[in-house]
């Protein structure tokens, strides 16, 4: 069984208000060592194409959470769902393969996040042991795809960026309709 891939990158900067693309550049590069770069240039080009960071209200000092993932339904979506302690948005992109060259499709914001609240909580306290277990446990659903986590840290000017990979976890009795 495919187990959890890891959260082995951090990355240290300064933030103002117009490093929003070079932290999306940052979170790119990271992501690149460990999965698709075709998955990775929509999860970019999502996060480009939504201006999600300028979208979300976020004080000096805060830490923000991002979940996405790539589907190959009928038709391939990613999802985006970034967060805050005063903030939720979640965006979707549709046909992201065949768009991946030239941008995607434009994205469509949601009314809800495209994630289960037990998956944002697990997230939120960035309990990498539990999203292990769950990863295991729950995991192994089809058809199977990755969900990119990235915890992004601000302090005044600096930022820290932390990132983990996992495979998709869902539990019906604890998720019931809980899901995208």
């Amino acid at each position: 069984m495919i187990t959890l891939l890891g959260f082995l990158f951090l990355f240290s900067g300064h933030l103002s208000g117009q490093n929003w693309n070079k932290i999306s550049r940052e979170i790119k590069k990271k992501h690149l060592s460990s999965l698709s770069s075709t998955y990775l240039l929509c999860h970019y080009n999502l996060r480009q194409k939504s201006k999600c960071f300028e979208q979300l209200h976020v004080e000096t000092s805060d830490t923000i959470f991002i979940l996405e993932d790539s589907n190959d339904y009928s038709e391939p979506t990613i999802t985006l769902t970034l967060w805050n302690r005063s903030d939720t948005l979640t965006y979707t992109s549709g046909n992201c393969y065949y768009n991946a060259k030239n941008g995607g499709k434009i994205p469509i914001k949601q009314d809800k996040p495209g994630f289960t609240k037990h998956m944002m909580k697990l997230v939120s306290d960035w309990n990498i042991d539990e999203i292990r277990i769950e990863d295991e446990k729950n995991g192994g659903s089809l058809p199977q795809y990755w969900v990119v986590a990235t915890r992004i840290i601000l302090n005044e000017k600096k930022y820290k960026i932390d990132c983990l990979y996992f495979r998709y976890f869902f539990n019906i009795e604890r998720d019931g309709m809980d899901f995208k």
